[in-house]
């Protein structure tokens, strides 16, 4: 999964190399590895893998075009520990893909801004992606409407398959922002601990589902950990869910998966999800509803035989996400 933000503090012990012995930082399988695998100075100067990117053994910055994607503002770790910070180590928080006590989803880094979104790298950041494997792009951010960004998001969704998740935004709107209101993009609400849209949570027709959004603990820079807020991190849960469902079934494709999210929403709140008789099961307020984990993951069983690429049981990485505080 790429995260496109400010970064992500790659030596996190809950995210990087810790105590244990994995982490769930992608690694560039085509670049030679840095010398110290903490310092992104001690690579050997030659790209390698001839991408285009030279020794982007731990991804890229978009904003400083150099392989340092480790950021220097808290909000891309905070969103990467969401998704990755590692399951069931005895170690700080529980990411919705972490693993159990084993590695889980890998982050691919990509830095698009290190103290705000930059929309004129974003293409880039995006095709990079595409073009070395992620199969999730997981962007919580909002710029200015951009003809190169939308040709980025198509050739990504539509000619290379990847999902894109985008939070909705934080301004109580009733429009979610750019580049969530794409169509090929899943814009994602959030909701609190009421089961209702935060009241910071944009919204409206482009809104697909919600999720968890207030007061989640996550990752923060400097091996800390923090308790925050915002669709920003609702984002981040669902495309955890969504690599969950890939883990499942690694051959559904993004619509297929994105169907999956949509169908095993919970019509929480109280809303109207059925004001359009056009759009059925949708409401303005959180899409199609609440996120559900479970139902997600049994609604990709009942489509195939399941291929499970984390070790131990999806149950227990779930039982230990509630402990946490993730819902």
């Amino acid at each position: 999964m790429a995260v496109l933000d400010s970064g992500v503090e790659f030596t996190h012990s809950d995210l990087g190399s810790g105590s244990d012995i994995y982490n769930n930082i992608w690694i560039n399988p085509g670049e030679d590895a840095w010398s110290d695998p903490e310092d992104p100075n001690t690579g050997n100067n030659i790209d390698d893998d001839n991408n285009g990117f030279v020794d982007d053994w731990k991804g890229w910055d978009f904003d400083n075009n150099d392989n340092n994607g480790s950021g220097a503002f808290f909000h891309g770790t905070a969103v990467a520990g969401v998704v990755a910070a590692k399951t069931n180590n005895s170690n700080g928080v529980a990411g919705i893909a972490g693993g159990n006590n084993n590695k889980g989803i890998s982050i691919m880094i990509g830095n698009v801004g290190n103290n705000a979104p930059n929309g004129a790298v974003l293409d880039d950041a995006i095709l990079y992606a595409a073009a070395n494997g992620a199969r999730i792009i997981q962007m919580s951010l909002s710029v200015g409407t951009s003809l190169a960004i939308d040709d980025a998001i198509t050739e990504a969704y539509v000619n290379q398959g990847l999902l894109i998740i985008n939070a909705a935004g934080n301004s109580g709107a009733a429009s979610v922002g750019y580049p969530a209101s794409h169509p090929n993009v899943m814009a994602i609400g959030a909701s609190n601990q009421s089961d209702s849209k935060a009241s910071f949570s944009q919204y409206g027709v482009d809104l697909e589902v919600s999720a968890p959004g207030v007061d989640m603990v996550t990752t923060d820079l400097n091996n800390n950990y923090l308790s925050t807020s915002g669709t920003s991190f609702s984002a981040p849960l669902t495309s955890g869910i969504a690599s969950l469902v890939m883990s499942r079934q690694p051959s559904l494709t993004n619509e297929q998966v994105r169907t999956i999210l949509h169908d095993s929403a919970d019509k929480v709140g109280g809303y109207d999800y059925n004001h359009d008789v056009t759009d059925p099961g949708h409401s303005l307020e959180m899409g199609y509803g609440r996120v559900n984990a479970l139902a997600a993951i049994q609604l990709a069983d009942t489509m195939g035989q399941p291929e499970l690429i984390f070790k131990n049981s999806f149950e227990a990485q779930i039982d230990l996400i509630f402990a946490n505080g993730f819902e």
